[in-house]
């Protein structure tokens, strides 16, 4: 059983059973609308039409047939406008790292829903490394991180550079530190598998160094609060450091030996 026999059907009862008219608005043969109704009738083994004469006439399986006959051709013109209308009013799904998420996320959102109002926008703020799993397994059509990418299949385009810097409770003496001692200060970082995170293990690698934190943490915010209470020293994007420096809640600490560059990737499948 095919849409095909349900709209020849439904057009059969809406031009009051006559198979001629029917066959006119259908632009096809009286026969092919004939064998379309015998052929549901034999299909499901009952009669949808009493022929008295020449007239044709509802049975009771025919009218309970032409309910599920209309919902079913609504819900297939529902499907057709929906599939036909995605790209100008579907959805994009994307993933944002924490700091993207925190920081710009708001903002590109705002923006996104401004220009394309019709589009619905899905939102995931997670770890660079399980955006790009995301990714792969086709949960998100493009993600916002703070680090490139080792996948082939993936594609990283840079769209922003920021840097990192290292904060300090305000009572600090100085604002500026030898690497030597940096390293010896406690640290509050974030998580491994954060862009944050590796660009700093990776800046101290290459000079020799590791740090061992004395607290892990997944939230930025949380991290700058704990700074500026005294817990010790950390590592944040500026952009979001910047209202804390501002306010005097933290300190910046001028590390000559060490730069800490960040770039914001947009990352996608290739094609």
């Amino acid at each position: 059983m095919t849409l095909r026999h349900l709209h020849i059907f439904v057009t059969v009862v809406q031009n009051d059973n006559n198979l001629t008219k029917s066959a006119k608005a259908l632009y096809t043969s009286q026969p092919a609308v004939s064998l379309a109704i015998h052929e549901m009738e034999g299909y499901y083994g009952v009669k949808l039409f009493d022929r008295l004469g020449k007239r044709l006439y509802l049975t009771e399986a025919g009218r309970q047939c032409l309910v599920y006959a209309r919902r079913i051709l609504s819900l297939s013109d529902d499907m057709e406008e929906s599939m036909k209308s995605w790209n100008r009013a579907g959805a994009v799904r994307i993933g944002a790292s924490s700091t993207i998420g925190a920081y710009l996320m708001p903002a590109i959102a705002g923006a996104f829903q401004r220009r394309l109002s019709e589009v619905r926008l899905f939102v995931k703020t997670s770890v660079s490394r399980d955006l790009e799993q995301d990714l792969l397994v086709n949960d998100l059509d493009l993600a916002l991180v703070e680090i490139p990418v080792h996948e082939k299949t993936l594609q990283a385009d840079i769209f922003m550079k920021d840097t990192l810097t290292v904060i300090a409770p305000p009572e600090n003496e100085n604002c500026r530190m030898s690497l030597d001692r940096l390293v010896r200060q406690p640290f509050l970082l974030r998580e491994k598998g954060s862009g944050t995170r590796r660009i700093f293990d990776d800046a101290l690698a290459d000079k020799g160094y590791t740090v061992e934190p004395v607290w892990e943490c997944g939230n930025t915010e949380t991290l700058l609060q704990a700074v500026a209470q005294g817990a010790g020293f950390s590592v944040v994007p500026r952009i979001a450091a910047e209202e804390a420096l501002k306010r005097g809640r933290v300190i910046s600490i001028l590390i000559p030996e060490m730069e800490l560059t960040q770039n914001f990737y947009i990352v996608t499948i290739k094609f």
